[in-house]
């Protein structure tokens, strides 16, 4: 299994990927229990890894 501890150095924000942190952070101000958005860009860079390989 590959090491994802390196995945901020990895993370590359497409178009869809910065509207949807966009969202995030604006809805993380009108709730209680915000969002992590860097589990967020965690799991993109995970999946975008993912769909490359194949």
């Amino acid at each position: 299994m590959e090491d994802i501890s390196s995945w901020k150095e990895k993370f590359e924000i497409c178009i869809y990927a910065k509207k949807l942190i966009d969202k995030l952070e604006y809805l993380n101000t009108k709730v209680k229990n915000p969002v992590d958005i860097e589990e967020v860009k965690k799991v993109s860079t995970t999946l975008i890894n993912i769909m490359v390989r194949k």
